[in-house]
């Protein structure tokens, strides 16, 4: 039903343009038959002169106003005129042969005059086809177009540009616009409407002529949704690159842990081997210094044998700790209650140590709390941050302070001394077997608990700066089954 209707407007459009045509035909037909009329009355009531003729050009001419069907006619009757004119009583300036010879010629004339015009009006005709053609095709097109004279004074927009503004074309015509004429380049811009809108466009300006005056014409095309899918693109090319980026990482990570594996096996293997080794060696040197004390009997080699037993004993740590490290299997999980557990490492520690140094414990939240754990493990892994601990302390200074917190899933511990603290260039190396910040030492105790903890699946981490004390953060599972 819309189609019909605008058809039928279309059809309507044009007969009245037609109508009106004629109607303009017919008024610049009359007023040059008027003015032919004038003329022959004038030149058939004088004497007529050679060039006298040549005022019956001036209604043929009006026939640059009018149809090719009212063009003949006029010319027509204005010959006729012409022509009677000639045979007209009065007497003749020149001869009768040469006023006919100049009226014949004022007819040829004439005809070839209104010849003249029809071809006028028929390149005219084409002009105008050819123009509205141009009008059409630039108002139709898909980018909004504005034709601008070389001042910058709106001659044109089309309808699309009036679709993406919402503006209608009045309001822009005679307006001069501050948009950057650079012929033949495209560029980019932001555009804001009146209306409110603000859309990404691609311009493009290309020098012409319209309606016989030189123009820019510029190519408006509307690249919003472009630029938001460009955007959405960047956006999710961002997020892919995180995830490559996380998904890298984690297999590097990955491939680190299986060669620090494989390598804390081999460390593991040549520690099982060497503790072997040495702790015959060992045994039989304690048992030479026990037989020569018991049959010397001699005071002055007491401090000698005391300090060989002394050094046997320290010697047997270092290999009960390699034998410990090398053994790590996996937990054999039992119900056991921490802080009673806990208060055996505590008060181990404090035995073994000739420091004096205070140790506080704050156990309230997790008194009575029990996890699933391996106690011979949890047991050496309280013990070793405690040594830790104690060895970083000054002497008769130390303060070593013990807190625990429960959590959703966790129960996690503070230790925390005043002792020299650690550099942070060698945080990160804390955790590696047989490295050690202490002048005594194996340096595989924080890496035996770091293995007892990852067994457990819970985590551990230490904060320190030098001179400021060290703070240890542990997390056990209160069920490592749950977890699972």
């Amino acid at each position: 039903m819309k189609i019909k209707n605008v058809k039928e407007g279309i059809i309507g459009q044009d007969n009245m343009n037609t109508e009106n045509k004629r109607g303009e035909d017919a008024l610049f037909f009359m007023i040059s038959q008027l003015v032919a009329i004038l003329i022959f009355v004038w030149d058939f009531k004088t004497p007529s002169g050679p060039i006298v003729w040549m005022f019956y050009i001036i209604p043929i001419s009006l026939s640059l106003k009018m149809g090719v069907f009212f063009t003949v006619i006029n010319t027509l009757l204005t010959n006729i005129y012409l022509l009677t004119a000639l045979f007209n009583s009065l007497p003749y300036l020149l001869p009768q042969p040469i006023v006919v010879y100049n009226r014949l010629m004022g007819l040829t004339a004439g005809w070839i005059l209104t010849v003249f015009l029809l071809y006028i009006k028929k390149l005219r005709n084409a002009f105008e086809l050819s123009n509205a053609s141009f009008q059409e095709l630039i108002d139709k097109n898909p980018d909004g177009v504005i034709v601008m004279d070389k001042k910058g004074k709106v001659l044109f927009v089309n309808s699309t540009l009036q679709s993406i503004s919402g503006r209608p074309a009045r309001e822009y015509v005679g307006e001069i616009l501050g948009i950057p004429l650079v012929n033949r380049e495209s560029a980019e811009v932001n555009v804001a409407f009146r209306s409110g809108k603000t859309k990404f466009a691609e311009i493009r300006v290309v020098e012409s002529w319209w309606q016989t005056e030189k123009a820019n014409i510029i190519f408006l095309r509307d690249i919003t949704e472009r630029k938001q899918a460009e955007e959405v693109l960047k956006r999710d090319n961002t997020v892919l690159e995180a995830l490559v980026e996380e998904k890298t990482r984690r297999a590097l990570q990955m491939q680190q842990e299986v060669e620090r594996a494989k390598r804390l096996s081999d460390i593991g293997t040549l520690a099982a081997t060497i503790a072997h080794e040495l702790r015959n060696p060992l045994a039989a040197i304690s048992l030479a210094a026990l037989n020569i004390g018991r049959k010397a009997q001699n005071p002055d080699l007491a401090p000698n044998l005391e300090n060989i037993q002394k050094k046997i004993t320290e010697s047997d740590k270092i290999i009960n700790n390699l034998l410990f490290y090398s053994r790590l299997r996996p937990p054999h999980l039992e119900k056991i209650f921490i802080n009673a557990l806990l208060e055996e490492c505590v008060e181990a520690a404090q035995k073994q140590t000739k420091k004096k140094l205070a140790i506080q414990r704050d156990l309230a939240t997790t008194q009575h709390q029990a996890i699933e754990a391996d106690p011979l493990q949890i047991k050496e892994l309280f013990s070793n941050l405690l040594n830790n601990a104690i060895d970083a302390v000054p002497e008769g200074q130390g303060q070593i302070t013990i807190q625990s917190f429960s959590e959703e899933i966790f129960l996690k511990f503070i230790v925390k001394d005043n002792g020299d603290g650690i550099d942070r260039n060698m945080l990160e190396k804390i955790f590696d077997p047989f490295f050690s910040t202490k002048a005594k030492g194996t340096g595989l105790g924080l890496s035996v608990c770091r293995q007892i903890v990852d067994l457990h699946r819970g985590r551990l981490e230490i904060e320190s700066e030098k001179k400021k004390g060290t703070v240890v953060h542990l997390w056990l599972l209160k069920s490592i089954a749950q977890e699972r």
